[in-house]
């Protein structure tokens, strides 16, 4: 069995944005309502500690012709994949940083973004062994 979750680096960088985002409400809150700046601070840090922390873990086991789905440490789905399973992938590259990594199996939306480009290629790789070369790529590059 193969497993795919973020890597420690995308963790410790979640942990910077996360800070870095309550860091700039706490400034801007000081300078604009001093008088609210601890709650705006309290609000911000939750919101950013539950998008960057808590919804970005994600992890896909592959055991032989199963792929399993988990968020925030629950089971979501398992695909059983063949090479009759309609699977599509999908990257948006937004100059050197990628905006986008995401599955389309069987017209179901997994937002890959968290495991980062490594780890998603890899998995990519591996589900290219089971259901073969008919796995369509969409790959759509922004330039500024």
């Amino acid at each position: 069995m193969k497993e795919y979750k973020r890597s420690l680096f995308r963790v410790i960088l979640d942990v910077v944005i996360a800070a870095l985002v309550i860091f700039i409400a706490f400034v801007v809150g000081y300078y604009l309502l001093p008088k609210y700046v601890v709650y705006i601070t309290i609000v911000v840090a939750l919101g950013a500690i539950g998008l960057f922390l808590i919804d970005g873990r994600i992890k896909f086991c592959l055991n032989q012709n199963e792929l399993t789905y988990y968020r925030r440490g629950k089971l979501i789905h398992t695909y059983h994949l063949s090479p009759e399973t309609d699977v599509r992938v999908k990257t948006v590259r937004d100059g050197m940083t990628y905006t986008e990594l995401a599955l389309l199996i069987d017209d179901d939306y997994i937002d890959c973004l968290p495991l980062g480009y490594f780890t998603f290629s890899r998995l990519y790789d591996d589900i290219i062994e089971i259901v073969g070369e008919k796995v369509h790529k969409l790959k759509v590059e922004k330039r500024k």
